[in-house]
Order: structure tokens, then sequence, then C-alpha cells
């Protein structure tokens, strides 16, 4: 008599924990990926790629402001700061 309550009770085990043990195995998603797994790899590379455009963007409107000779020619370097 103990043997069909105790596949019972297996059944019903199996049933409400099932889908924890699903739940477990997912894998987790990084945070600003639009619910796509990313390569670390290729992440790295665009971001190297960006700072590497950040840092050219730099270097033009430092060489830009080195080689003026005055005010007028300085701001032209920049035109939007013209606006603070």
């Amino acid at each position: 008599m103990a043997t069909p309550f105790r596949a019972i009770r297996f059944v019903i085990f199996m049933a409400l924990f099932a889908p924890l043990a699903a739940l477990c195995q997912t894998t987790t998603v990084p945070p600003g990926t639009g619910g796509l797994p990313r390569n670390f790899d290729a992440a790295k590379q665009h971001r190297l790629a960006e700072i590497s455009k950040h840092i050219a963007e730099l270097q033009h409107a430092m060489a830009c402001v080195q080689n003026s000779t005055d005010f007028d020619q300085m701001q032209a370097c920049r035109p939007h700061d013209r606006q603070r």
C-alpha cells in the first residue's frame, strides 16, 4: 500500500519542482543587449573602436586649437561651444 502513495507523491513532486529546475538552467543576458546574448570579444572590439573614434575626434580638435592664432579661429574649432 505504501508503494502507490510513494509513486503519487513522486509525480506530484516532479510536477511542482521540474519548472524550477528549468529556470535554474537559463543563461543570464547582459543588460542593454536587447535580450540577445553577446560575444565578449565582439563587444570588446566594438567598445575599443568607439574609444578610438573619440580619441581621433579629440586629437583633431586639439590640432585645430594648437594651429589657431586668435579667438575666432579657436572658436571655429568647436562651433557648438559658441552657444554656451
